[in-house]
């Protein structure tokens, strides 16, 4: 009978292992490490301008920084992948996985336009990708 009772208590935790197995390749209770994705940086700023008719006057600011300004990131499939709004600096910062992006405004400034938008833009593993973008607010 003790025989008996030591084989089940044996048995009995091993089969419990066996069941709780994480699938194919795995060792009963230890995960597979999963790979860790890097990610790069999309950051700069957006600014507008001019400001008024007349350049260079003394004093006089050429631009602004845009606050509240939300830009869209796509796939290069064309689908949005992020979607980051300017701070109270016009500065935005977004981390990315590795790949090109298509980088698009919803919308601008009525009678502001730009030639930076869409823009093209790579960004690598571990580094920081700058895209500052100008609007011009088609005072003369």
């Amino acid at each position: 009978m003790a025989r008996s009772w030591l084989m089940f208590s044996i048995c009995l935790p091993v089969m419990f292992a066996a069941a709780c197995g994480g699938g194919p390749g795995s060792v009963a209770g230890l995960s597979q490490p999963q790979p860790q994705v890097r990610l790069g940086v999309l950051t700069g700023r957006i600014t507008r301008g001019p400001l008024s008719p007349v350049e260079g006057i003394p004093g006089g600011r050429r631009a602004e920084v845009v606050a509240g300004f939300r830009i869209v990131i796509s796939g290069s499939d064309g689908r949005q992948v992020e979607s980051v709004v300017t701070n109270d600096q016009g500065q935005y910062r977004v981390n990315l996985p590795p790949d090109t992006y298509r980088v698009s405004a919803v919308s601008l400034p009525r009678g502001s336009s730009t030639k930076e938008l869409p823009a093209t833009v790579t960004v690598t593993e571990g580094q920081e990708t700058r895209l500052d973008i100008r609007i011009d607010t088609g005072i003369r």
